[in-house]
């Protein structure tokens, strides 16, 4: 085999990404329980998008009340709690995936492969994570929020790697080029494949996915087209 691993981001890549329009109702679900006024507690929400994603909130609740706290909000322990099961199940209703996702990772798996997930994420990810279909395909699962490190920090490329038990060379990397993870698994000496799903609509920056040059596809189902 050319490849003995493939390692793949999350969002935008095994699943959909949230679009502007949810990712906006669910924040006013949140401010409406917390009776605080939406556009304060947004901006102070993507405020703590790096704290949040590098490990720096050990809970939703921790992260909810340093939020509420910025904006000189004193809510009750009944309002975190409503809004921790509201980040929880909008986390966990976005983790469904792809048609083609489970069928992919198996075929995988059946063919020898070692398979990693790599993914920028708050600690709502990881909580409800066992609770998805994906973890019976996974060899490493390395979650921004819970290693404190994010991509593209060499060192989480590195620690998947460790964790597979597998060299950089050996790995494929499968990813919609957010967080510049093209350009950091590349410069790691994996081979980084941009995927673009049809219909994929975008509201974050992603650099890589317009500057890429390098191989692309539009389903995950084309992976096995590069392993075999």
């Amino acid at each position: 085999m050319k490849y003995d691993a493939v390692i793949f981001d999350l969002f935008g890549t095994l699943i959909d990404t949230f679009t502007f329009e949810d990712y906006h109702e669910t924040i006013a679900e949140m401010t409406e329980v917390l009776d605080a006024s939406f556009d304060q507690f947004l901006a102070a929400w993507i405020e703590s998008f790096i704290p949040r994603t590098t490990g720096a909130f050990s809970s939703t609740a921790e992260n909810i009340w340093h939020v509420s706290n910025e904006i000189g909000l004193e809510p009750t322990q009944e309002q975190v709690d409503e809004v921790v099961k509201l980040r929880h199940k909008w986390t966990r209703h976005w983790i469904t995936p792809r048609s083609d996702a489970i069928s992919t990772l198996a075929e995988l798996r059946e063919m020898g492969h070692r398979i990693g997930l790599i993914t920028d994420c708050s600690i709502e990810v990881p909580t409800v994570w066992q609770e998805t279909e994906f973890p019976p395909y996974f060899d490493s699962t390395i979650f921004s929020a819970s290693v404190g490190m994010k991509k593209p920090d060499p060192k989480i490329y590195n620690l998947c790697c460790e964790q597979l038990g597998v060299e950089p060379d050996r790995c494929l990397y499968i990813g919609d080029g957010s967080s510049r993870e093209l350009t950091g698994a590349k410069e790691m000496g994996m081979t980084p494949i941009l995927i673009v799903a049809p219909g994929d609509d975008y509201f974050v920056e992603r650099k890589d996915a317009v500057e890429w040059t390098g191989p692309r596809i539009a389903h995950l189902s084309e992976v096995l087209d590069y392993v075999q």
